[in-house]
């Protein structure tokens, strides 16, 4: 009797010891618990970021020639490239938003007079 007794008590401490020192399982959190609740603002926000950041690099690659001041967006998104300041200079359509941004005065070419920018409110193509 003495031996069931002895190895029970043996296998207890033997059990108690393999769970000891294991660490604790790591915290798990969701998808949804780690990101931060978006609203339309703070998304339109990252866009215009985004966009400014990729207009700047097309304009590191020589992409866009814009008519405006401030390149318009239009182009870029649509073509990935503006090419309304040499379609102005030869007296081409320009784009629907850099025809608005000239009749606002946003215009960025010295001696084109309102009259000669022109667009074909349909599709401005490259």
């Amino acid at each position: 009797m003495k031996k069931p007794m002895f190895t029970m008590i043996l296998a207890s401490f033997l059990f108690s010891a393999c769970t000891k020192d294991q660490p604790p399982p790591p915290k798990q959190e969701t998808m949804s618990q780690a990101e931060e609740p978006k609203t339309g603002a703070m998304l339109m926000a990252k866009a215009k970021e985004k966009l400014l950041e990729a207009k700047d690099k097309l304009i590191e690659e020589n992409k866009i020639m814009c008519c405006m001041k401030e390149p318009c967006n239009m182009c870029p998104l649509e073509e990935n490239e503006c090419d309304c300041y040499k379609d102005l200079k030869k007296g081409e359509h320009v784009c629907v938003e850099c025809y608005a941004g000239w009749q606002q005065g946003k215009g960025g070419i010295e001696g084109i007079k309102l009259g000669d920018v022109k667009t074909s409110f349909v599709k401005h193509e490259h």
